[in-house]
């Protein structure tokens, strides 16, 4: 008997069938190994997979679920009437803005207050028996104030015609055309008023009780300077070219 004719033994043949398994990284993929690397693939794929294609569509998705909920509420806001609503509230709220801007534009002066204020003022002083000595305005036209002198909130937004006046009077008198003047427009302003007295007059009158002269004195005089200062809301004219840059004021002067 050979060692050829010797049978093979079952350790035998399970050591020939390991030896022909594929090895990779040192490790055998047996049957039981290759079963678990491939449910580990499997799973690696399925986290793959839910990653970037399920993910971004399950968001993709709960966008527009969003966006379908919101036109949804503005279309039962709308059959409600809240954004009919809404609309007139803000249309009131923008009327009363502007009624509110015509009152305060009407406590302004305007350029007809401007052409007739030497003549207003004439006829108050005639209508006192007083003097007008003096009315000079500073400049041929009204300048844009921007200097804060009435509030920088209000720079570039009006301008000014400053007048010196001169009146001769007596006290009454001198006082109640200052009142007039300050009844004319409220934001005609009165500044830098000064008054100095003058010698009293004398006048020398027969009595005809005694038949003798006596000397009768007058009511005292003052000389009364002060400065008007008239105020006007700009044209939109006057307020479109103080809004415009500087740079483009300088391209229309290249231009011009």
């Amino acid at each position: 008997m050979t060692f050829a004719d010797e049978p093979i033994s079952k350790n035998g043949l399970e050591a020939e069938e390991q030896v022909n398994y594929p090895t990779a990284f040192g490790i055998t993929f047996t049957p039981q190994v290759s079963g678990i690397a491939l449910a580990l693939l499997g799973v690696l794929g399925a986290v793959y997979i839910l990653a970037n294609f399920v993910m971004p569509a399950y968001q993709n998705y709960q966008t527009l679920t969003t966006d379908e909920k919101a036109k949804e509420d503005q279309v039962n806001q709308q059959k409600s009437g809240v954004i009919e609503k809404k609309l007139q509230e803000t249309e009131t709220k923008l009327k009363q803005a502007q009624n509110l801007k015509s009152e305060v534009l009407n406590l302004f002066s305007s350029q007809a207050t401007l052409d007739t204020l030497l003549i207003d003022i004439n006829k108050f002083v005639a209508s006192k028996n007083a003097k007008l000595v003096n009315y000079k305005p500073q400049g041929n036209e009204a300048t844009i104030v921007n200097d804060g002198s009435l509030g920088t909130l209000v720079n570039n937004k009006l301008k000014r015609q400053t007048i010196n006046l001169e009146l001769e009077g007596t006290f009454e008198q001198t006082q109640s055309i200052l009142r007039d003047i300050e009844r004319l427009q409220p934001l005609l302003l009165v500044k830098n008023i000064s008054s100095k007295m003058t010698v009293s007059p004398f006048v020398v009158l027969p009595n005809p009780k005694t038949k003798q002269t006596e000397l009768i004195s007058l009511p005292s005089m003052l000389k009364t300077t002060l400065t008007l200062d008239v105020v006007l809301p700009l044209t939109p004219e006057e307020a479109a070219a103080v809004a415009q840059p500087p740079a483009q004021e300088g391209q229309q002067q290249q231009k011009s």
